[in-house]
């Protein structure tokens, strides 16, 4: 395969990532296909290149966020994202977020990994406890043998993905990657305002659809008092508010593209609903603000 058209077929599936070819190297021992499962995309590809790099600019330029599930086929992966450096071993699985500038790099031999594109924000709103991002689990644990197996017969055989809805395999996912350990977060607030900003943001992440999410919420989560909270945020030009209302729309766009995906009816009031919003007229405002088109339209025109 060409190495133009892999790279084409990288960017045009998972977003703006960047490849690199083997010195003088114009083709790719591989392949890249991508497929959807349970109303969700994903990636089925193998290569021989030196690696694939996402920048901070190249997040800027995505407007879908996800939690890429990566699971290890054959061969060796080193992921680097954060401050974290980790090396993914077949059967290990790992989470990359969208929003982070990350790196992979492959070993000599060819490698093969699955990429199941989890929409961020629904994976963080419905998590009871943190998401261990930027971590490798390996297939030792059974729940990783569980994922790993289903993912790939499912993706084998489609019709074998009848055993499992969507929600079950999100669940599952998130039980892979919780920990209760909240200390390394709760510490990062006391040290500056960009951690404290990145800590609070996490909170309303996990806390999207909840009533109880408010300003004095987030302030006794953050140990800090709301006037702190609100200077944090007006560095950043950003309001509580507004960060909300994103978020919580974007969780809606992708409820909606599941819903599309799986061929299912789409109820916008109760779309809302489950994001959140209480009043469907300012949702339906919101929504068309944001994306130039009513939840129904979205929903309508979305090509699958």
């Amino acid at each position: 395969m060409r190495f133009d058209a892999w790279e084409y077929a990288l960017k045009s599936t998972c977003g703006h990532f960047h490849a690199q070819p083997n010195r003088g190297s114009k083709s790719v021992a591989g392949h890249f296909a991508k497929s959807t499962l349970l109303g969700i995309e994903y990636a089925d590809f193998a290569c021989d290149i030196v690696s694939i790099n996402r920048t901070k600019i190249d997040v800027l330029r995505d407007d879908w966020q996800h939690l890429y599930l990566l699971v290890q086929i054959s061969g060796q992966s080193c992921l680097e994202q954060g401050d974290s450096r980790d090396i993914l071993n077949p059967g290990g699985v790992y989470l990359l977020d969208s929003t982070q500038a990350s790196s992979l790099t492959f070993s000599e031999n060819k490698a093969h990994v699955l990429s199941l594109h989890l929409p961020r924000n629904l994976m963080m709103a419905e998590s009871s406890s943190p998401l261990m991002i930027g971590r490798v689990i390996p297939d030792s644990v059974p729940a990783v043998r569980r994922v790993t197996s289903y993912l790939s017969g499912a993706m084998r055989s489609p019709s074998s993905s009848s055993i499992i809805d969507t929600y079950q395999l999100l669940d599952l996912t998130r039980n892979i990657f919780s920990t209760e350990d909240r200390s390394k977060l709760l510490r990062a607030t006391l040290s500056n305002r960009e951690s404290r900003f990145r800590f609070v943001v996490r909170v309303i992440e996990e806390n999207l659809t909840s009533e109880s999410l408010s300003i004095g919420f987030l302030a006794k989560r953050a140990n800090i008092s709301k006037r702190q909270l609100e200077r944090d945020f007006n560095a950043y030009d950003l309001s509580i508010a507004q960060l909300v209302r994103r978020k919580r729309l974007n969780l809606a766009r992708e409820l909606l593209i599941i819903k599309k995906r799986k061929g299912e009816r789409a109820r916008i009031i109760d779309v809302a609903l489950l994001c959140g919003f209480r009043d469907i007229s300012n949702f339906n405002r919101s929504f068309r603000a944001a994306y130039d088109q009513t939840p129904r339209e979205f929903f309508q025109t979305f090509i699958v």
